[in-house]
């Protein structure tokens, strides 16, 4: 495969362009197909920023350079509308609105469920939308990780998200084994930053038969490294282990496959970059489990259930919204759901959920789980938060997983071509210097780019923010950088690289410059 550089110069060379123009990026933009695409997302404008500094801005009401879709993704246009139609529901309807109306509160979890199986490589009834990440950990945890005298380690990265390693340590001491014993670490060799497969491959197999779970993410959230989730599955499910996957900052980033990979479980949040990588706000999380565990297999493993259909109401729930559980190509055409589908006006429309009925004077009251991944549910998401959940799977649906990795191999591959040619190669004795921390083959990450500084993040994010550019800082030595295909430009891209260079000879940054960097370390040895 050719790296985003080699694409790039031939581009510019077809187009008699320098590569490092804004002609250039202007002409990749007209090139592009996803371009229209921004027009439905909202732009921070710069004088809505804090911390701007008005004399080094010639327009205050032009478009921010917003390259942290990996941490909040912007907001698209219609959540808006969607939110009201909500709310209007409510208004009209009163507690009538929890079954009827636009996105009845109800079954408002079941018209994300189909895109969103698409977007992850995922069968429907293996997802199901609720809690938020850590709280859906937890939960799965319970009802997976069930350890043994032999059998009770746990995978985790080092270097983990720390609400991760949190949930995993917690699990450990709740079911009276040591931390000490129970947890394996695999972390990236000495010198280095990124994990190497085959020293996670080598943990899997020395370790093996006392494994009981292996937690991994799909892209790491610091350096933005893409694990290669289909071997680890393989070599896990061959020595017993479970495998799980935390896809926070990989859905809707990269390609997935979880049902063919045989992921056994995993969860994600949906207001990063994509949804990841463009949703909005939201609080909610995704829950996917591998449709090979049945709610009998699993109410054999102890798991609490708390949500249930009853009696003759489960058939008609089962049947879901119509046309919610049809085969559908996964093309970029494929509508995401109906008007009808979002305005559910009677209960045969009410979908595969796990309803409880209240019945206080019986005595025998049992649960009786849905089939699939809504068995873990603890109650339907908000209808609010639906709403614009809503909004971002619909331009997903229209746009195709194919296209967006497309881009996203040239715009980051532009920012990396960029960088190199204005802060490595072309650096001087005395120049700040810094580093891509991220893996530079295309392969082997999303959009994301980490860099380090010889000088102290806080001076480079503060003269970021100065000039109107959102990325983020992540400690103790990284800043992320993350062009979104759906709304960012490659215009933005050669922006962002200038307005870089700008801040980073400004005398106020350059007095910072320290010699013992870290540059060529992250600093996650810290103590």
């Amino acid at each position: 495969m050719s790296s985003p550089s080699n694409v790039l110069l031939k581009k510019a060379k077809e187009w008699c362009c320098d590569p490092d123009s804004l002609a250039f990026a202007e002409k990749l933009d007209q090139h592009d197909k996803l371009a229209n695409f921004r027009d439905k997302f909202i732009i921070p404008k710069k004088v809505d920023l804090p911390y701007i500094d008005q004399s080094l801005i010639t327009n205050l009401e032009e478009e921010s350079i917003y390259l942290c879709g990996h941490s909040l993704g912007l907001q698209p246009k219609k959540a808006s509308s969607y939110v009201q139609q909500v709310l209007e529901n409510w208004g009209k309807r009163g507690a009538h609105s929890h079954t009827h109306g636009f996105l009845p509160a109800a079954y408002c979890d079941l018209p994300p469920k189909e895109p969103m199986a698409r977007l992850v490589g995922a069968k429907p009834e293996e997802i199901a939308v609720m809690n938020g990440l850590s709280v859906n950990l937890h939960i799965l945890l319970t009802s997976f990780y069930k350890p043994t005298p032999d059998r009770h380690k746990i995978v985790i990265e080092e270097y983990a998200f720390p609400s991760d390693m949190y949930a995993v340590k917690s699990q450990i001491s709740l079911h009276k084994y040591s931390v000490d014993e129970s947890l394996i670490t695999v972390h990236p060799r000495e010198g280095e930053n990124l994990l190497k497969q085959e020293d996670i491959l080598s943990v899997i197999e020395d370790h093996g038969e006392s494994i009981a779970l292996i937690l991994l993410p799909g892209i790491q959230y610091y350096t933005g490294q893409l694990i290669d989730t289909e071997n680890l599955v393989r070599a896990g499910h061959q020595k017993g282990c479970l495998v799980a996957v935390d896809l926070a900052h990989a859905v809707g980033n990269v390609r997935l496959e979880l049902h063919r990979w045989g992921v056994d479980f995993a969860m994600w949040c949906t207001y990063k970059v994509r949804l990841l990588v463009v949703l909005p706000l939201i609080s909610m999380l995704l829950d996917y489990v591998h449709k090979k565990y049945s709610y009998i297999q699993i109410l054999n493993t102890g798991i609490f259930f708390v949500l249930n259909d009853i009696g003759e109401q489960r058939n008609k729930y089962q049947l879901g919204v119509p046309g919610l559980h049809e085969e559908k190509p996964a093309t970029s055409t494929t509508a995401v759901v109906s008007k009808e589908q979002m305005s559910c006006k009677n209960t045969k429309a009410s979908g595969n959920i796990m309803k409880t009925e209240l019945r206080p004077n019986d005595a025998n009251q049992e649960f009786d789980p849905c089939d699939g991944a809504d068995m873990f549910k603890l109650s339907n998401p908000p209808p609010l938060l639906s709403a614009t959940l809503m909004a971002s799977l619909e331009i997903f649906e229209q746009v195709g997983m194919e296209e967006i990795v497309a881009k996203q191999f040239l715009l980051t591959g532009y920012l990396e071509y960029l960088i190199d040619k204005r802060f490595i190669q072309e650096c001087s004795e005395t120049s700040p210097r810094m580093k891509i921390v991220t893996s530079r083959d295309a392969r082997e990450r999303g959009n994301q780019l980490s860099l380090t500084f010889d000088i102290p993040l806080d001076v480079i994010q503060k003269e970021f923010q100065r000039r109107g550019v959102v990325c983020d800082v992540r400690l103790p030595s990284v800043i992320r950088v993350a062009p979104v295909p759906l709304y960012n430009s490659f215009a933005d891209v050669f922006r962002f690289v200038n307005i870089l260079k700008d801040a980073l000879e400004d005398p106020v940054v350059s007095k910072n410059i320290s010699p013992n960097s870290g540059v060529e370390n992250d600093g996650r040895d810290l103590e």
